[in-house]
């Protein structure tokens, strides 16, 4: 079961500077059973209650330049404190009642500009700090570090509050009008992320991004897409992407990382008419082997899309 109230304030302090600011309140209980027939677990309910207020405040300038700052929280639930998970081979995830709440606190920036009404430029900065992070780490059950689990002897391991996480990264945004049928735009993002030892956080996505370049006329539009990924070597991957190694490829040391990528599309449409519309479409033209980073799972080769729609008027 779950509550919140909040409340939002606008304040326009003149033509070119607006502040934006909120407060919410959040509560969350948590009232569940756990059956032992399957598991001898050492407790046999999860009773949680937990609550936090949390906020937001931004300030604009000419609905270009804007700084923002924000906080909030997240509270377990039911598959966080209550699942039975073998994550990975010889490996056993097992419920924790004691968990608790994330909070996170944010800032963020944001600076655009247009020139000579033909170049757009937009960049954005951020940094978020997660305190009381909940990840996998090292537990017990009844006392015990390893169990036997579908007849393997497995670690025993449970989402824990021990740590904090810093993830920071930037943006950035182009639109080039080259002419009025023609024009180019680019966007590129990184992200790093590491928790308060060092590591890496899992999930955080190398620097992606893609550049297109579009040709549009009255009735015929064409689009030329390079979207690209970058790598993550060994060193950067974390910890328990590191025990997926079948997700990933392996460098000249035998070991799992994940490889940079680039891919083409393409695709044409023409209007002939009002109601009559073909498209055209190439995917992964050069037909490039390669996997969406921790997908585990190799992306479409060449794809051919070709389509005909008909409006009825």
């Amino acid at each position: 079961m779950s509550f919140a109230l909040y409340s939002n304030f606008k304040w326009l302090l003149n033509p070119v500077w607006i502040i934006n600011s909120g407060i919410r309140y959040s509560q969350s209980w948590i009232n569940a059973k756990l059956n032992t027939s399957f598991y001898p677990f050492p407790f046999d309910n999860l009773n949680l209650s937990n609550g936090a207020l949390t906020g937001a405040i931004g300030v604009t300038h000419q609905l270009s330049n804007k700084l923002n700052s924000t906080t909030g929280f997240r509270a377990p639930n039911i598959d966080d404190v209550g699942k039975v998970f073998d994550s990975e081979p010889g490996k056993v995830i097992v419920p924790n009642k004691d968990l608790k709440p994330e909070y996170v606190y944010n800032l963020e920036g944001d600076i655009s500009k247009t020139f000579f009404n033909q170049l757009f430029l937009d960049v954005n900065i951020f940094y978020s700090y997660l305190d009381q992070a909940m990840v996998r780490e090292e537990f017990t059950f009844n006392s015990k570090n390893t169990i036997l689990y579908d007849g393997e002897l497995s670690e025993v391991q449970a989402l824990v509050n021990e740590d904090n996480t810093k993830i920071y990264g930037t943006s950035f945004q182009a639109i080039l009008k080259i002419s009025d049928k023609l024009n180019a735009s680019s966007f590129i993002n990184s992200t790093q992320g590491k928790y308060k030892n060092g590591s890496p956080v899992r999930h955080v996505p190398p620097i992606f991004g893609n550049f297109i370049l579009k040709f549009k006329s009255q009735k015929f539009t064409s689009r030329l897409t390079m979207q690209f990924n970058g790598h993550i070597n060994y060193k950067n991957l974390a910890d328990s992407e590191r025990g997926k190694a079948y997700l990933y490829a392996k460098n000249s040391n035998d070991l799992p990382y994940s490889p940079s990528w680039t891919i083409l599309n393409t695709s044409v449409s023409y209007q002939f008419k009002h109601h009559v519309h073909l498209q055209f479409t190439i995917e992964n033209l050069l037909n490039k082997r390669y996997r969406p980073y921790s997908s585990g799972i190799c992306a479409a080769g060449r794809n051919i899309i070709a389509s005909l729609t008909y409006k009825i008027k």
